[in-house]
């Protein structure tokens, strides 16, 4: 049995799953007493084909530092269903490194701060910048206040947006691709070892635990 516990690393989130497969799990609200200790709320890392049903990730003022829902680091075939998301001082959700993501039936009850206002973020920097997120499908979700969802497609492949108001705001996206690939070549500049990764050259190996 797949247990979740809190995050105690020092990346600060607040909850975490890690290298889960073929796991469904379902009805969890994640409410910390101090949202803002914490970077993420909600991280899923390296799993695939898991599902995460009748989620809730919600805080209170101030809010955490970063995201309420972090889906990175090679995440393979992952749905979020029925999902509630009031958490994220800089996104509602994010998606790095990943592939075959399903988000529906959604609300966001806290649309995206700070200056870039993005709601659900795609293909921002991380780890693996060569890595391209792909194949990901939003359907039926929306803002609380009736607005657009606004998204973002940076180092991704534009998504399938269905049964909803989307805004995938254009400029920022190209921003965004421009910051993923000059953070890649200042770090060649720089001489720092970096892993150039592809998705057909990943083994079984990469989500060994």
């Amino acid at each position: 049995m797949s247990i979740a516990i809190p995050q105690t690393r020092r990346d600060k989130n607040y909850w975490s799953y890690d290298k889960e497969q073929g796991v469904t799990f379902k009805g969890r609200t994640f409410a910390p007493e101090r949202p803002q200790d914490y970077e993420d709320i909600l991280k899923v890392s390296a799993c695939r084909r898991c599902r995460f049903e009748d989620m809730t990730v919600t805080t209170t003022e101030p809010c955490n530092r970063e995201d309420g829902i972090d889906i990175s680091y090679l995440c393979d075939d992952i749905v979020f269903d029925n999902f509630r998301v009031d958490a994220g001082r800089l996104y509602a959700v994010t998606v790095k490194q990943c592939r075959n993501i399903l988000l529906q039936n959604g609300t966001i009850g806290r649309p995206g701060g700070g200056w870039e206002r993005v709601d659900i973020d795609l293909g921002n920097r991380s780890q693996y910048r060569s890595l391209r997120t792909t194949d990901v499908v939003i359907d039926n979700v929306h803002r609380l206040d009736g607005q657009p969802v606004r998204v973002r497609v940076g180092h991704a492949d534009r998504p399938t947006l269905r049964n909803g108001i989307y805004d995938v705001l254009t400029l920022q996206s190209i921003g965004l691709k421009a910051f993923v690939w000059s953070c890649a070549r200042i770090d060649a500049w720089n001489h720092k070892e970096f892993e150039i990764l592809q998705w057909e050259e990943i083994t079984e190996a990469r989500y060994a635990r």
